[in-house]
């Protein structure tokens, strides 16, 4: 069950149907802004779409620490891009089973596509 933190009262289903495409909505902003900053706006879809669940769960702030992956995917290096996503507590940790299927997804990238 979800609760309205303000209100100390459970969600009705549209309420948190409103409340998650907020947060998604939210995050695919910030990640689009990690893009930006990192020039990948011309990168595959996939990078937008794992970037965009990384930042959901973790922030803004939390996916600008992975800069060793950023910088891989920068160079189109997406097998490196994966493993520097599973070199971190997030994947060690917080959440194993979601950073390695985000990173699968990355892998089936190819080089410089």
């Amino acid at each position: 069950m979800i609760t309205d933190v303000n209100n100390a009262r459970p969600l009705t289903d549209s309420e948190a149907e409103a409340q998650f495409n907020r947060d998604y909505a939210s995050a695919q902003y910030d990640a689009s802004k990690i893009m930006k900053d990192y020039n990948l706006d011309d990168a595959p879809g996939q990078v937008k779409d794992v970037l965009t669940e990384m930042t959901f769960q973790m922030g803004e702030a939390g996916v600008r620490e992975f800069d060793d992956a950023l910088n891989a995917a920068k160079l189109g290096d997406y097998d490196k891009m994966a493993t520097e996503m599973l070199d971190s507590k997030w994947a060690r940790e917080d959440s194993p089973n979601r950073a390695n299927a985000l990173a699968n997804e990355i892998k089936t990238i190819k080089r410089g596509k």
